[in-house]
């Protein structure tokens, strides 16, 4: 195994549960996840990420990440 498969990202949001976006906010959302969330993190595109998701590949904005296992990110 290598460290890609390792890495993921909490979801964090002001409202119970944050949008998971085919491609971007214009984009079907394809599902919504629950804050707190860990994420397998699959790539990034600027400041959005890819994650997985219950077997759902999708996009989450920069300001529903937490990368820092440290934090709380609150």
């Amino acid at each position: 195994m290598g460290f890609a498969e390792l890495l993921a990202i909490t979801v964090i949001g002001d409202t119970g549960r944050v949008k998971l976006y085919e491609s971007d906010k214009r984009s079907e959302v394809l599902t919504t996840v629950p804050v707190n969330t860990e994420v397998k993190l699959l790539g990034c595109d600027g400041k959005r990420a890819l994650v997985n998701y219950k077997d759902m590949n999708g996009w989450i904005e920069p300001e529903n990440q937490c990368g820092s296992p440290a934090t709380l990110c609150m």
